[in-house]
């Protein structure tokens, strides 16, 4: 009896189970919705303007040309009369990182796969070169799995401290209620939705598993996308630094030791090909691409950065307010939780205030902000957890409201009804939704 009780609760659905195939179900929705009303059209365009294009080129440019001279992949993409920006050593230069093409080029190397055999079998004509066709659909494909992986790896991690209902009410609002839909659904061909997975990876590990391989492998991927991404891994090494120093004097230091070494090995490797893309092109394995005058230190707009009609993270998003009043008050039973999410994001406002362009320019939000979602996932589950009934009822539906806010918000900004990159008046933020 007591094997057959094992075998049934083997097989009845998990928590987790039951929350992923809700999240997987409402993806799979939201990208009908958004197919239904056209936002989903031409996926094969995707890489366009400037940041998608300067993270796409890595792709061709390594795979098909075996350099990293950019020129040629740039011309390929904007026309011939094309003049890209040279470095001192004469190399085409790219301000933006090598990460989201190394997590890309899986997806690329498919795309580059089934043209070939397609052309083959169908003499379909499809473009075997690198650009266009099944190659920018792949970003495209890439991204919108990350963002929805992101979100199912964010409630893995909830589960572990929260009530499934907890963890379901900040999947749901994390999925609809923040930049995420638009850099999922709309808009893809940038880092923010590898960034974002890769760090809900570091998150998950961090507080599940503390230093680990996959710990390390999540923090060397967040920090190659983004290079910003390194801030995240600041409170673990303090907590190890604190470790370390308690176990100096103890036989336990020598194995502590090395796990830090392996740790660092396995972050350096990963980022070692970013360090290797610099050196070719700045003659220089560290450096900042955007110049120097792109960080100051000296004025930084805080307020602005949270509630300014120009991006604002809270203004445009309050759901996160939420989140980050549950990190405060909802995480008094898990201090080490809250202090490394605290500090976390306090690092990150203080780099995105620092910016020279503090509103994220061409955004949908604050785009920079992206990969602190799993802060504020934790939060909302945290608040809700903390909340009694009544007030979780009341929490429930000013997330619903805000939803809707955020898809409304979408249509505005896809359909040109906004500025992209400007404050909005009153009656653009508010009355104009309705």
């Amino acid at each position: 009896m007591r094997m057959f009780s094992q075998w049934v609760a083997h097989r009845l659905p998990t928590p987790f189970s039951k929350v992923a195939s809700a999240i997987v179900l409402l993806y799979v929705g939201l990208n009908v919705w958004y197919a239904s009303m056209g936002y989903l059209d031409n996926i094969d365009e995707r890489v366009r303007g400037m940041d998608g294009v300067f993270y796409y080129v890595y792709l061709p440019s390594i795979f098909f040309d075996q350099d990293l001279e950019f020129s040629n992949n740039l011309r390929a993409i904007y026309g011939e009369a094309y003049v890209p920006e040279l470095s001192k050593n004469g190399s085409a230069t790219n301000m933006w990182a090598i990460g989201s093409a190394m997590m890309w080029a899986p997806f690329y190397l498919v795309a580059h796969a089934l043209t070939v055999l397609t052309n083959a079998i169908f003499d379909a004509g499809l473009p075997a070169n690198g650009y266009g066709g099944l190659y920018y659909a792949s970003v495209y494909v890439a991204n919108s799995i990350f963002g929805c992986l992101s979100v199912l790896i964010c409630s893995k991690l909830l589960l572990r401290f929260f009530s499934p209902m907890a963890t379901l009410f900040a999947a749901v609002s994390m999925l609809f209620a923040t930049q995420l839909t638009y850099y999922i659904c709309a808009f893809t061909a940038t880092s923010h939705c590898v960034s974002l997975v890769s760090t809900a990876l570091f998150f998950y590990m961090w507080f599940t598993r503390s230093v680990h391989p996959v710990t390390a492998i999540a923090a060397g991927l967040m920090i190659a996308v983004r290079w910003q991404n390194a801030l995240y891994a600041l409170p673990l090494a303090i907590e190890q630094l604190v470790v370390g120093w308690r176990l100096l004097t103890t036989q336990r230091m020598i194995p502590w030791l090395r796990k830090q070494l392996g740790f660092v090995a396995i972050v350096v490797a990963l980022f070692l090909p970013q360090m290797l893309t610099w050196w070719v092109i700045y003659d220089s394995p560290f450096v900042i691409p955007q110049g120097q005058s792109y960080l100051d230190f000296s004025n930084l707009p805080i307020v602005n950065v949270l509630f300014h009609s120009n991006h604002g993270l809270f203004l445009w998003h309050p759901v996160l307010l939420l989140g980050a009043f549950g990190v405060i008050f909802g995480l008094r039973g898990h201090r080490r939780m809250a202090w490394g999410l605290g500090a976390v994001f306090l690092l990150q406002l203080v780099l995105n205030a620092a910016v020279s362009d503090w509103n994220g320019a061409w955004s949908f939000g604050h785009r920079r902000f992206m990969a602190t979602l799993p802060v504020f996932a934790i939060g909302l589950a945290a608040l809700y957890d903390w909340l009694k009934f009544r007030a979780r009822v009341a929490l429930i539906a000013l997330a619903f409201a805000l939803s809707i806010w955020n898809q409304l918000f979408i249509f505005q900004f896809l359909n040109d009804l906004i500025p992209h990159s400007s404050a909005l008046t009153f009656r653009q933020f508010v009355l104009d939704k309705w």
